[in-house]
């Protein structure tokens, strides 16, 4: 089972429901989750459950998926309330399962940030990925 926390319309739930026998996305708007019912509908997905929810608890059972993806989304969250939603899709995950979130983790207020800033202005993002894999040969690392 997996879990799109996020999904939107569905851009990454539906090739998601083509690899689990189940899938679960979870968005905030209504808009998003009609029209993502939508899709999975006409492209004859029935392994997936889109649901509304603006709330830190999710309605998944405890440790009842095996991976749970969120991309651009919990920056959407207010960052008082980031972690409870990070714990709530860590509480979903099953043993053994894996999770994937992007978060953004360049603050204004740190020392090294306007160095950070300058890096990324100057060194394109390919270079940058190049850099990192060179870097840290043999772990995975986020591409971002």
């Amino acid at each position: 089972a997996a879990l799109d926390f996020g999904c939107g319309v569905g851009r990454l739930t539906m090739p998601l429901a083509s690899r689990f026998s189940r899938v679960v996305g979870i968005d905030a708007s209504p808009t998003m989750v009609r029209t993502a019912r939508d899709l999975a509908a006409g492209r004859g997905f029935a392994n997936v459950e889109l649901r509304t929810s603006d709330s830190p608890h999710l309605d998944v059972a405890t440790a009842s998926q095996d991976f749970v993806l969120s991309l651009i989304t919990l920056q959407h969250v207010p960052t008082r309330m980031q972690a409870r939603y990070v714990a709530e899709l860590a509480r979903v995950l099953a043993p053994g399962g894996v999770a994937v979130f992007q978060v953004v983790t360049d603050h204004a207020d740190e020392p090294s940030s306007w160095l950070r800033r300058r890096y990324r202005r100057l060194v394109p993002q390919g270079w940058r990925n190049l850099l990192r894999r060179a870097m840290h040969p043999g772990r995975a690392r986020p591409e971002m």
